[in-house]
């Protein structure tokens, strides 16, 4: 085994070891996506839908002037944007969008909310 791969297997076993600490605080699998949830959850005040896999919306405001709109979270690593295959899809009428960063970098969230 090469020094490269015992660092690589090292690195791995430290990841691990993180998701499965990540995955304790969030209550779900620890992708990026999952993680970006849990933020917008606790900074915006959304209870998020009880399936991961909710279709339509990851949530909905539980306070404040969109309390009760549905909200989709998309958290991605700085310097990189989504990317549509095809045409985008058409925001809802009546949906906000806001975009910006949490706290500090490296943490970047879009939120788009919609009426219930």
């Amino acid at each position: 085994m090469t020094e490269d791969l015992r660092q690589l297997a090292d690195l791995i076993r430290a990841r691990n070891a993180s998701d499965r600490g990540i995955a304790r605080i969030i209550g779900r699998p620890a992708p990026m996506g999952h993680i970006g949830e849990f933020v917008a959850a606790q900074v915006f005040d959304i209870a998020p839908e009880e399936a991961a896999d909710h279709k339509g919306a990851d949530g909905h405001f539980r306070s404040g002037p969109l309390a009760g709109r549905t909200v989709i979270v998309k958290f991605r690593p700085p310097g990189t944007t989504a990317r549509w295959t095809s045409t985008p899809p058409p925001r809802p009428l009546g949906s906000s969008c806001w975009r910006g960063r949490i706290s500090a970098p490296p943490v970047q969230t879009a939120l788009s909310a919609r009426s219930r």
